[in-house]
């Protein structure tokens, strides 16, 4: 193992190394996870930019990326009610030493909520080297750069703080290597000593600067920006911006007046123009959303975690039919672990592994070398605090059957942290309601104040078992104290252990854990002890044993007008019949007339049926089967002679053709045939869509 990646020298140090194991999941319109082509313009070499016709010029062109800090989302083409990418460091080619950091002011004014980008905020890490990198290449296109303009807002907070942003135009003959590209320095013109609604500046830039003649007649550029000097980690700023000023009127209601941290407008031409090489084919290729959203090379989904992330589902190494997932969060290194793997990070960053959360922080405590999850400690007293997580198994149709958590959690005695787990809705229960989850409490007195938590994990499976998944929601409510936020407190560690990450209970203060099981489960064919040296052949005269016959009048006239000679015989094996069947079981156990006669008439079942049902006895495998309607008969016919395997096979089928319109029919069918994972599966099966989410 790598020692060094695991020191912790000083909490955290975020950078574009530090990379996650999670695959996203949730299709953002654009992302790089649904369509790639050749000739697609890419964003840091990895997300396909949509150049769009200029609406009065022909032979122009133009493309718009936009971040907004407060939602922390980047928009491309001025379309705000799209998300183009999620989160701040995944519209990045390469950062060091930068977080995203949510305030607010010290008079708790809701309306002074800010966010922005600067230097980590521990210890002295705001010391060390600091930058970002976008790239935007255009060159796949056959596109050149005709004008350009960018808002590139930064603010400081005194003279010896410094934030220097440098560009370099990109051309086909470029190096690959970014250290030997010619970088040239953007200049603004700052407002100095600036004071606004949000705090004292010292230089602030606000106004829109244009590049083009550092960019022109390029392919692409490269942007960076370096934060340098200053006393503290806030005296450098990217991106300030007021967290409700772009939704005055909604979640998408977006003004000009409050314009984007980050704008970059460009607008280009092609180098030669073709036939083949039209402005059509410009525009298809880069923005058809029919190829984005149907790439035949999505991942396979077992699991989702919050609706974005793919979860990784481990099977059981000693029982069958049983599967395994764990996730961890550890706050040290503010990041997410899945089943145990210490070496690689899930998830970077406590909010990006959050369903929802409100007026939650990530602080530290240097006098008690502490670090945890709060209450913003900036919030107003009377104000939620809540934190979600969301698990959902039914992409992998799995059930949960045991589940177990570890949730350190820390509280003064006039605090209260709850938690509570629900169930995800299903067609039995579509409106499911918060279940408490207790702990055993445990109470220490320090300064004449009693403070209560808990570390141990405990069993809580009765509260989900046999779901499809669940949420687990976290909330901190406080009494009328103003300024202890510190005394309660969610997965609370100390800050500075210069020690390897162990995979033990004092290293992750979350840890989920759940063994699930399929929805249907299909038993392995049991074993054939043959007779002698041959394996039994249906339907041989010289070898069988048993003989069945079907009744004349029961067989269909298609049947017999094209087999005129038909007579409804099967030669059969007794020693297949009963490893298979519990009804030829029950028969040949017995006293039965049919038994010492070795044969045995049947009506009430069709031949292609009865065919169906043995040859699956005899060679483990259905005959191709035509739609629903003969899923449903050779469900009845394998009931009624009580083929266990070839009911759960039938009832994994059936459940494929599940829909809101014929739950109930399948569900009646389950019933009479007292199918249970068929009748389990339509009481589970969920009719409607995630809206539930916004009413909890």
């Amino acid at each position: 193992m790598n020692m060094e990646g695991q020191q912790y020298c000083k909490v955290r140090y975020p950078s574009s190394v530090d990379e996650e194991t999670a695959v996203l999941m949730k299709k953002e319109i654009f992302s790089s996870n649904y369509f790639c082509s050749s000739k697609t313009p890419l964003f840091n070499d990895k997300y396909p930019m949509h150049v769009l016709p200029h609406p009065e010029n022909p032979i122009v062109f133009t493309h718009r990326i936009s971040y907004d800090t407060g939602k922390d989302i980047y928009y491309e083409n001025g379309i705000t009610n799209k998300v183009y990418l999620e989160f701040w460091d995944r519209g990045i080619l390469e950062f060091n030493n930068i977080v995203y950091y949510p305030s607010y002011d010290h008079t708790r004014n809701q309306s002074c909520r800010i966010a922005y980008l600067t230097r980590d905020n521990f210890g002295e890490n705001f010391r060390k080297s600091s930058y970002i990198v976008w790239k935007f290449d255009y060159s796949p296109t056959n596109l050149q750069i005709l004008e350009g303009t960018v808002r590139l807002q930064h603010s400081t907070l005194n003279p010896d703080t410094q934030i220097v942003w440098y560009i370099c135009k990109l051309t086909d003959n470029d190096p690959t290597d970014h250290k030997n590209l010619n970088w040239k320095i953007i200049w603004f013109n700052p407002i100095i000593n600036q004071r606004n609604q949000h705090n004292h500046l010292y230089i602030n830039v606000l106004d829109d600067v244009s590049i083009t003649y550092l960019i022109k007649g390029g392919t692409g550029f490269m942007l960076r920006v370096e934060l340098r000097g200053g006393h503290t980690w806030e005296d450098a700023q990217l991106f300030r911006q007021n967290m409700d000023e772009r939704d005055p009127q909604g979640l998408y209601a977006q003004s000009e007046t409050s314009p984007f941290g980050m704008d970059i407008r460009i607008k280009l031409k092609q180098k030669k123009i073709d036939e083949h090489n039209s402005k059509r084919s410009i525009v298809y290729h880069a923005s058809t959303k029919e190829e984005i959203t149907n790439n035949p090379s999505d991942p396979f989904v077992t699991g989702l975690f919050n609706n974005t992330y793919r979860l990784n589902i481990l099977p059981h190494q000693e029982k069958s039919n049983t599967f395994l997932h764990r996730m961890s969060y550890n706050a040290r290194t503010d990041a997410y672990y899945e089943n145990g793997i210490i070496e690689k990070k899930y998830l970077r960053i406590w909010r990006r592994g959050t369903l929802k959360c409100k007026n939650i922080a990530y602080d530290a405590d240097d006098r008690s070398n502490t670090i945890y999850l709060c209450k913003n400690p900036f919030s107003t007293v009377c104000s939620p605090s809540l934190i979600m997580w969301k698990f959902d198994y039914r992409p992998g149709n799995l059930l949960i059957s045991s589940l177990s958590v570890k949730l350190d959690t820390a509280m003064e005695r006039n605090y209260y942290i709850s938690w509570s787990i629900l169930a995800l809705p299903s067609n039995k229960n579509q409106n499911p309601e918060w279940k408490s989850i207790k702990f055993e409490t445990e109470m220490v007195s320090h300064d004449v104040v009693n403070y209560f938590s808990w570390n141990g994990r405990i069993d809580i499976s009765d509260l989900v078992k046999y779901e499809y998944g669940f949420i687990l929601k976290g909330e901190i409510v406080y009494c009328s104290r103003e300024l202890s936020w510190i005394e309660a407190v969610l997965f609370k560690q100390r800050m500075n252990k210069p020690m390897p990450l162990m995979d033990d209970d004092e290293n992750f203060g979350m840890d989920i854990r759940v063994e699930l099981v399929p929805d249907i489960t299909c038993d392995p064919l049991p074993l054939i002890q043959w007779k002698g040296n041959f394996s039994a052949i249906l339907n041989d005269k010289s070898t069988c044993d048993f003989i069945i016959i079907l009744k004349q009048n029961e067989c269909t006239g298609e049947l017999q007008d094209c087999f005129p000679d038909f007579k409804g015989y099967f030669y059969v094996h007794s020693h297949i019949l009963l490893a298979y069947s519990d009804y030829f079981r029950a028969m040949f156990n017995s006293n039965m007339l049919e038994v010492n006669e070795r044969r045995l008439e049947l009506c009430g079942v069709s031949y292609l049926m009865m065919d169906k049902i043995l040859y699956f006895m005899y060679y483990g495998e259905i005959l191709p089967v035509n739609g629903l309607s003969q899923w449903y008969e050779l469900l009845y016919g394998a009931t009624r002679f009580f083929v266990q395997t070839l009911i759960q096979r039938c009832e994994k089928e059936i459940s494929k053709y599940v829909t809101k319109s014929n739950i109930n029919e399948i569900h009646g069918l389950a019933m009479d045939c007292g199918a249970q994972q068929l009748v389990r599966y339509c009481d589970m099966f969920y009719i409607g869509d995630e809206s539930y989410e916004n009413r909890i």
